[in-house]
């Protein structure tokens, strides 16, 4: 019984919590992913080349404002014809 008034209770308060911060303007982005253009481009370039078959880039931002992180994979896992493709 205790439990399910617990349960309740947080619920309701997590409700209110949500209500009231509906207005809060949405913050800006932590990572913009225009700004990587010139990185996806580079490896594009490498990967088109044959400098590499692939690649993944992996950036993460840790901040007071929350965690966040931008990643994109390119080209294949090999240089052979058939290899799949990174994801």
């Amino acid at each position: 019984m205790r439990a399910t008034a617990f349960i309740a209770s947080a619920g309701l308060i997590a409700m209110n919590l949500l209500t009231a911060c509906s207005h809060i303007p949405t913050a800006t982005p932590l990572l913009n992913a225009d700004r990587f253009a010139p990185i996806d481009a580079a490896i594009d370039s490498a990967v088109a080349r044959g400098q590499m078959p692939g690649a993944v880039y992996w950036l993460e931002r840790r901040s007071s404002r929350g965690n966040t992180s931008y990643q994109k994979a390119y080209g294949r896992h090999t240089f052979d014809a058939d290899a799949d493709a990174i994801q």
